[in-house]
């Protein structure tokens, strides 16, 4: 059962900060009883309240946070984190890329580790989710070599059409670089 091994991957990281994902507040709960000391949002928790315990988590205080990505999923800098546990399995890459976003982002230091415990049943939409993942790097990548193909050909042509570009060791610049 996913919850229960969530709380075996919190026992081996002892000490350390981990978020756990839930898809229903009925498995933070189940998780709560398990994990005591953890703390538990949910859609309920005033607003205060989760502003409260957002800071006490980003101060290092609160060592376990159970929270659905619906209520931190987007938008949020959690990059001092590096351990999530994803409890659910649900067929949304949009979700799951969002959530671990949250950690995965510019300023994190460390490297982040996403544990998603599932069982039989749920294995053929963590594998839809894993699939969704890979196309979307592999247009990413695709994409980023299309614009780096234009930015070259753009700075050809405008190297050809004008006569006040500078040659240096460093390439190829406008003598107006740096005058903005």
């Amino acid at each position: 059962f996913p919850v229960t091994i969530a709380a075996e991957i919190l026992k081996a990281h002892n000490g350390e900060q981990v978020l756990i994902w839930t898809q229903f507040d009925e498995e933070g709960e189940i998780l709560k009883a398990i994990i005591p000391e953890a703390i538990h949002l949910t859609g309920k928790t005033n607003q205060d309240e989760r502003l409260r315990t957002l800071e006490a988590f980003r101060s290092g205080v609160i060592k376990t946070l159970i929270t659905k990505p619906r209520l931190m999923g987007t938008g949020l800098n959690l990059q001092f984190l590096s351990i999530c546990i994803f409890s659910w399995s649900k067929d949304s890459f949009e979700e799951f890329y969002q959530a671990v976003g949250r950690l995965q982002r510019y300023g994190q230091r460390k490297q982040v580790k996403i544990y998603i415990p599932y069982t039989e049943l749920e294995k053929p939409m963590l594998d839809n989710v894993m699939k969704k993942q890979k196309t979307y790097l592999e247009d990413s990548e695709y994409q980023e070599k299309l614009y780096i193909q234009s930015l070259l050909e753009d700075l050809r042509e405008f190297s050809a059409n004008n006569q006040d570009v500078v040659r240096s060791e460093e390439g190829v610049l406008p003598d107006a670089l740096g005058q903005y």
